[in-house]
């Protein structure tokens, strides 16, 4: 077989026969496109450099005629088959390829084209023409979004891949619909991941798929003439595991104990790193958390947490702290992690080139596509007297210890508002540990569009915040902040005299968040007031599970939130089955008639 050089000028000719070509139906770009299709293992990454991501969406554009019915027996439509079915490949063996996919606008095409194959999907004779083309752009899709998630997931949801997605979910075609479950648990918001589970059972058939995934010898399940490995099978659990509802329909389904196994010595680090992963995850949910399943993670997490690979010991790390409730003596120490070790917390904190009386030590707490926000909001603080500490290392050996260094020595915590701060595992880890050592938190909107939901919106409840996603806003939003910390510096240790997360105001700017009181007038409500409270705010949904509550039950349970807003929502959702949008509605209306 030749190798690679000798058929380099060959593909050279080609793509630059491709880039100037007009009509890509031809018997020359036919030519053209077989040599690309012969190097579809080998030469992608030189492909990328002599930008076929940007060409792909040209070929695909020119080609997509030929979808219509009546032009399938024609060239053209053969010579879209042949660039798909080596894009398929290309795309498995090149996540840069997939991103450059998003960037260059071969995104939407795809969706385009499978909007227009929609009608022949279930026609079996037309379909078979048809098949390999639908499954080929499936596996391109596929690729493109479990290797760059966090860059094309907008991209897709954009180009409708949702709807689009779950209309093939119905495909008599077990692979068609294996991979519009699988693109769905990259692409879908909290709210739409827990409808997937629950009405077409993703979480049950991926949960299956791992199961024989991992009794196998090669750690791969079959769907046809394409299988999925251990981990790309757990890699979409955990993305559907955003959701907290799902993370209990996983344990339901009987998914921990394949995930347990996977961080066993019979299986790769790669696949340690990614069950470790999902331990993480699931552990945020108490009653998972403390399962005896779960728990049987402890000892294995133990020893990987001292591996030789980084990145195994890294998130090993955190899973086992994470198991643990968060215990203080579970933290590594600095010597354990000596190949990329972080300053100290005072070595990282950014000291103020002028003076100022009674500054408070602020941490800003932030998902990584934020950082430019983040670095502007700490230089203006850092201006104006105050001492700063910012993560800016990112993926540093010892994440956790600095981690938890900050929060614990940090006096109040800014915390960013957004949905890839909502999807974060390290940020979901970060404030709710600030939650739980009752740290002072101003929350910041950085994204626009985003209106806090999950854990997020939980934990967020009924607080203002400050916009922070505009440079208009950030101007005029700046003096209010500043405002909000000098308050807090006045009183000197900022838990001195304020319980539980600070919250910005039109009026003052912080208060403290108010215990209920015991006069108030809710505690006298009888069962039926409960009923008609339900009701108004729309929670009718929870008249039977919450039958027979009075209002001195409501406020017990106001208590709870006040003291751990995360145990709270385990405990909601553990004793009273409610989803995560539920939990969501009902704390907020139960924080908003205390607080009136």
């Amino acid at each position: 077989m030749a190798t690679f050089e000798e058929v380099k000028p060959v593909l050279d000719e080609a793509l630059q026969y491709l880039k100037t070509c007009s009509d890509f139906s031809t018997p020359q770009a036919t030519k053209a496109l077989q040599a690309i299709e012969w190097l579809k293992y080998e030469g992608v990454s030189y492909l990328v450099t002599q930008s076929f991501g940007q060409l792909f969406g040209r070929i695909l554009g020119g080609l997509s005629g030929f979808l219509e019915r009546e032009k399938w027996a024609e060239d053209g439509f053969a010579n879209l088959e042949l660039v798909l079915g080596a894009c398929i490949s290309l795309t498995d063996n090149s996540p840069e390829l997939g991103a450059k996919l998003g960037t260059y606008g071969s995104i939407p095409l795809l969706f385009s084209a499978l909007q227009k194959l929609e009608t022949y999907f279930e026609q079996n004779e037309e379909f078979r023409i048809i098949k390999l083309l639908t499954i080929s752009i499936f596996g391109i899709l596929h690729n493109s979004i479990r290797l760059n998630c966090n860059s094309n997931c907008k991209i897709y949801r954009d180009a409708q891949a949702v709807g689009i997605c779950k209309k093939y979910l119905k495909s008599q075609n077990a692979l068609i619909s294996t991979f519009s479950l699988m693109i769905l648990a990259y692409v879908v918001d909290e709210s739409e991941s827990g409808i997937l589970a629950t009405s077409d059972g993703g979480v049950a058939i991926l949960v299956q798929w791992l199961q024989e995934a991992i009794n196998s010898d090669s750690h791969n399940a079959a769907f046809n003439w394409i299988t999925g490995d251990a981990s790309e099978l757990l890699d979409c659990l955990n993305h559907l595991a955003i959701n907290d509802s799902n993370k209990l329909e996983i344990e339901k389904q009987g998914g921990i104990p394949a995930i347990v196994r996977m961080l066993e010595d019979d299986f790769n680090e790669g696949e340690q790193c990614v069950a470790a992963e999902a331990v993480w995850n699931l552990a945020f949910v108490k009653s998972i958390r403390t399962s005896p399943q779960l728990q049987e993670a402890v000892p294995l997490l133990d020893i990987l947490r001292k591996s030789t690979n980084r990145n195994l010991r890294k998130i090993s790390g955190i899973a086992y702290w994470e198991i643990n409730d968060n215990r203080h003596e579970d933290l590594p120490t600095r010597e354990s992690t000596p190949l990329d070790a972080s300053p100290s917390y005072e070595e990282s904190m950014k000291e103020p080139k002028r003076a100022a009386a009674n500054t408070v030590k602020v941490m800003i707490s932030y998902q990584w596509d934020f950082k430019h926000i983040a670095s502007e909001i700490r230089d203006d603080l850092v201006n104006n007297g105050y001492r700063v500490w910012m993560d800016v290392t990112h993926m540093r050996d010892d994440m956790l210890i600095s981690m938890a260094e900050a929060v614990e020595k940090s006096e109040i915590i800014l915390m960013f508002l957004s949905e890839s701060y909502k999807n974060s595992q390290s940020c979901r880890t970060e404030a709710e540990y600030a939650y739980k050592l009752q740290k002072k938190v101003i929350p910041l909107l950085v994204q626009e569009d985003y209106k806090p939901d999950g854990w997020l919106g939980i934990l967020q409840g009924m607080k203002l915040y400050y916009k922070f996603f505009s440079d208009d806003l950030t101007q005029t939003e700046m003096p209010l902040l500043l405002t909000a910390l000098e308050e807090l510096a006045q009183k000197g240790k900022a838990h001195d005299e304020h319980d539980g997360p600070i919250t910005a105001t039109q009026s003052t700017g912080i208060h403290a968040s108010p215990p209920p009181s015991s006069k108030s007038s809710v505690r006298n409500w009888t069962e039926n007031d409960v009923q008609d409270w339900l009701k108004k705010k729309k929670l009718g949904d929870l008249c039977d599970t919450l039958d027979d509550l009075e209002g001195s039950h409501l406020e017990k349970m106001y208590e709870k939130y006040c003291r751990d807003p995360t145990k709270f929502e385990d405990e909601l959702r553990s004793d009273y089955q409610m989803s995560g949008k539920l939990c969501l509605k009902f704390t907020v209306a139960l924080e908003k008639v205390f607080k009136n």
